[in-house]
């Protein structure tokens, strides 16, 4: 095998093999395929139907020891030749468990017990199921033999859910979206390079852009399984757990449905395992994989001097590094530890040390046997990202379905929170948190920030395809802002829900918006739900509600960094003290303990963490007071914690009434400070809310998109 393989252990292409290597590569295919098919296609003759929960089916997968005594050199994942496998080196060769199952009841009318023994057919199966169950009447359910199950599905039954698909594999659902992913990110490098293909170029576009939109449709379709299992297991886990004589309340039962089941029931409880957990997990692997997408950088070069290695000076894209030397070059490097792009980046006294990313933009190379100005040797991923947005938001498949459950993957709270910090790098040019990493000559891995801003365009598609930019919300000409682009996913989701979804779905389609008004707001025809900003240059209203909190938080900057600028820096570093609760007196005639005095010190934040920590009746041993306060301090909180929340809540309390009776002394301005927001407030003091931030903001408001009324409102 090594003969017919390059060093990164994939195949050669045909054309570089000799003769011998194609005759091995020829044996390889045939072993491996011909037989396959040609037993799949016996099935057939022999009355089998296809069976696609063959890859599902792993309690009837042969073991090694079976499938060795059978001539194979594994075990499939699959109990079905009748399955159509993902790999001809990995599907069945001889006919599965499943597939003798089924030839036995048909032809022998004989079906296969849990014990291992057979059973003749008498009348109809289920009077045999019927004369099973009655001759076992007082066995212990446990010791009781049934048939054996099969699981199937047919053509019909295909893209009706996640389990029954063609050319597939997993047994659950975490190992099908894990396939999907891996089959996804395996293929980039076929799919998104000419990789000898003789016609490669704009007009194919759109079948790139569909091709992605069922690729990750797929992929985020994985929710609908796992919502009609949470609708069947709200149902049916209490009267299920009845029989345990345990009951849940609705809070605790949303925990087991929403937050982890096993969380409350402990490891290894079937129905966690195998069906409540696998799903939601299922579904953040997914939203997982969105975001990654969306925070994917274009193909980037991390660069060093001799001087300062440990220091990035500057990121290039391969791109663009590619663009300048490809005149004099006759291949197109694939990563920044080609040597030609070593050498090029040598001349500026500059190392590679890492690289990060995917190409974002197709282009051209200078093969002149691609010579029209169509022709592309690379296909950027711009259309995933946008995708990868629109698929966060999705309430409904792209498939046709009666399914009345429209949940997105956006609801999810471990993803809602990891896709808070990338919409605000996206909108409000936070700095990522996670963000991917860079990788190093060797194969290490390293973090460091870098930035998908306003140098992030998308080229255009070719005119002809007009239609479809629009349908995108691409630009009608000339390059689209690649974040904008990706923000407009979301104006494709609307309201309309009914009653247990519009709430959800109006706070997340309403998420990245803005209202646009055009015209002036008059001041007394606004309401104090909302902030307000008038952009005379557009003659345009911008408006926002907290339901769409990047706006409302851009507009609220806008709105007061001209007073906050008015006022001293000892005002803001007060307000911003008095905000916190910090350093206030304890009140005269007011005693307190040891304890409470040590909770009275403490900042606004920190309190009501505690009292959390309390409301939730976590034990006083499980956070430790003592080393993180000291012997003393700890010890008094600690006392003073354990007398649980309503100690803790008349201290909180009392800082309540201080924090009022100074802002019911204080002037107007002072009120202001006070009521403003403790982040925006808090920018300002640390000098991150500045004039260019506040232009930034402006700017960004016309790329938002726009706001839909709630349900109720139509």
């Amino acid at each position: 095998m090594a003969d017919i393989q390059t060093p990164q252990g994939t195949l050669k292409r045909w054309d570089n093999l000799n003769q011998d290597q194609k005759d091995l590569v020829g044996k390889i295919i045939l072993k491996n395929s011909y037989k396959a098919t040609l037993i799949h296609e016996l099935g057939h003759n022999l009355g089998l139907r296809h069976n696609f929960m063959g890859s599902h089916d792993h309690e009837n997968f042969y073991t090694e020891e079976e499938a060795r005594s059978l001539g194979l050199e594994a075990a499939p994942a699959y109990s079905s030749i009748m399955d159509y496998s993902f790999s001809e080196f990995n599907q069945l060769k001889v006919f599965g468990k499943y597939d003798i199952a089924a030839l036995r009841f048909g032809y022998k009318r004989e079906v296969e017990l849990t014990n291992g023994n057979f059973m003749k057919i008498q009348g109809s199966l289920q009077e045999t199921v019927q004369a099973l169950k009655e001759s076992q009447a007082g066995v212990d359910p446990a010791q009781e033999v049934r048939i054996k199950p099969f699981e199937f599905c047919t053509d019909e039954n295909t893209n009706l859910g996640n389990l029954c698909n063609r050319f597939d594999e997993g047994t659950n659902l975490k190992e099908i979206i894990n396939y999907r992913i891996k089959s996804y990110k395996d293929n980039y490098k076929y799919r998104n390079f000419r990789d000898g293909r003789i016609r490669y170029s704009t007009y194919d576009m759109p079948s790139y852009i569909y091709a992605r939109s069922y690729e990750l449709g797929r992929i985020r379709d994985i929710i609908e399984d796992n919502e009609y299992s949470k609708e069947f297991w709200r149902g049916y886990l209490p009267e299920l757990l009845l029989n345990y004589d345990i009951v849940l309340t609705e809070e605790q039962l949303d925990q087991v449905l929403n937050v982890s089941c096993s969380g409350v029931f402990g490891e290894g409880v079937w129905f966690c395992d195998d069906y409540i957990d696998d799903g939601r997990e299922a579904v953040e692997i997914a939203g997982n994989f969105f975001l990654e997408l969306l925070k994917t950088p274009d193909h980037l070069c991390a660069l060093v001097t001799q001087e300062t290695p440990n220091v990035i000076v500057e990121y290039r894209t391969l791109y663009n590094i590619y663009d300048k030397i490809k005149g004099d070059i006759d291949n197109v490097p694939h990563s920044c530890f080609d040597s030609v792009i070593k050498e090029h980046v040598a001349k500026d006294g500059l190392l590679v040390v890492g690289e990060n990313g995917k190409f974002i933009n197709g282009f051209k190379d200078t093969d002149p046997n691609y010579r029209y100005a169509q022709d592309r040797y690379a296909r950027g991923i711009w259309p995933d990202k946008i995708y990868a947005m629109r698929y966060l938001f999705k309430r409904r498949s792209n498939f046709s379905t009666t399914d009345e459950n429209f949940g997105a993957i956006i609801d999810y709270p471990n993803i809602a929170e990891k896709a808070d910090n990338i919409f605000s790098h996206l909108i409000l040019g936070t700095e990522l948190e996670s963000p991917l990493p860079f990788t190093t000559e060797s194969g290490q891995q390293f973090q460091v920030p870098y930035v998908i801003g306003n140098d992030y365009s998308v080229n255009p598609l070719e005119d002809y395809f007009g239609g479809l930019a629009r349908s995108l919300r691409m630009s009608p000409k000339g390059e689209t802002d690649l974040r904008e682009l990706m923000l407009s996913q979301v104006e494709r989701e609307h309201t309309a829900y009914g009653k247990q979804y519009k709430n959800k779905a109006f706070a997340s389609r309403n998420l990245l918006a803005v209202q646009r008004t055009y015209g002036f707001i008059p001041l007394d025809a606004r309401t104090a739900e909302k902030v307000y900003f008038y952009d005379p240059n557009y003659e345009v209203t911008y408006s926002a509600s907290r339901v769409s909190p990047y706006a409302f938080e851009m507009i609220s900057a806008i709105n007061n960094f001209d007073f906050l600028n008015a006022q001293e820096e000892q005002q803001i570093r007060v307000a911003v003290n008095l905000q916190n609760y910090v350093g206030f007196p304890i009140p005269d005639g007011v005693e307190l303990d040891a304890g409470q005095t040590v909770f009275f010190g403490m900042n606004k934040a920190t309190m009501e963490q505690i009292l959390n920590l309390s409301q939730q009746q976590v034990s006083s041993d499980n956070i430790n007071f003592r080393q993180i306060l000291g012997e003393e301090d700890g010890a008094a909180i600690e006392a003073l914690y354990n007398k649980g929340f309503n100690a803790l809540a008349e201290i909180y309390q009392l800082k309540v009434q201080i924090f009022e009776s100074i802002l019911s002394n204080s002037t107007d301005d002072e009120k202001r400070l006070l009521t403003m927001d403790g982040n925006l407030l808090m920018a300002f003091a640390n000098g991150s809310l500045n004039e260019e931030i506040i232009e930034y903001y402006i700017e960004q408001l016309t790329k938002l998109p726009s706001s839909q009324r709630h349900q109720n409102a139509m």
